[in-house]
């Protein structure tokens, strides 16, 4: 993946694509485990760092926004508190700033009234506001890589548009890179530099986009 690049992978459901975006950031569940293979970044095998030092990457130089917005926030924390342990944990600014960071965070997502989604829970939030303050956290350590696991699955056609085109705005503001998982074919051909399609756990094409879509019967390249 490229700077500045947006990177499609597209599958049907159940060919392996959250398992593979998840296994980068070394977040495969028990039992699973990665047996072999390497996953490069910027020179360094990321399966061969350590706990801390993956940690010291994870959210920092890349950043995951997570399938289903709201099981991946607290329900028992307030919306503010979170995104201000996340600033505090990876160090992004001291303990006092924490909150209008936050809050500065929160309105660069075009949330409205960002104060007043600090003081709520996630319950209290839509669903296109908890992918917004998803999107925000994961842009608080201003990474390098975006890995955005099918960030439009669970809202509506217009909320769809919204976080497409905030994640098209923020990808050119931050300059970072973008992992876009999906299986909109729809979306993939409007947004994506290449295409990446997996069929059953395995790679079986990559291409530039617009050459996927326009001559899909060409010799793949793999």
């Amino acid at each position: 993946v490229w700077p500045g690049e947006i990177l499609g992978l597209v599958g049907e459901t159940g060919s392996g694509k959250t398992v593979f975006v998840t296994s980068i950031l070394g977040l495969i569940r028990k039992p699973g485990r990665i047996t072999h293979g390497s996953i490069t970044w910027r020179g360094r095998d990321l399966l061969d760092l350590k706990e801390r030092e993956l940690r010291s990457i994870r959210g920092t130089e890349i950043s995951m926004v997570f399938q289903n917005p709201l099981p991946s926030l607290n329900p028992s924390k307030r919306i503010g508190a979170q995104v201000r342990d996340l600033l505090i944990y990876h160090s992004i600014c001291p303990k006092q700033q924490a909150e209008d960071h936050a809050v500065a965070l929160l309105r660069r997502v075009q949330l409205p009234d960002p104060e007043r989604v600090m003081t709520l829970y996630p319950f209290e939030c839509s669903g296109g506001m908890c992918q917004r303050i998803l999107i925000a956290m994961a842009l608080c350590g201003k990474p390098k890589l975006l890995i955005a696991d099918e960030p439009t699955t669970s809202l509506d056609v217009t909320v769809q548009a919204q976080i497409i085109r905030l994640i098209l705005r923020l990808k050119r503001e931050f300059g970072m890179a973008v992992l876009f998982v999906s299986h909109d074919l729809g979306v993939m051909a409007s947004i994506c530099d290449r295409v990446a399609v997996m069929y059953r756990g395995r790679i079986v094409e990559t291409a530039r986009s617009v050459d996927l879509f326009s001559n899909p019967d060409r010799k793949s390249v793999v």
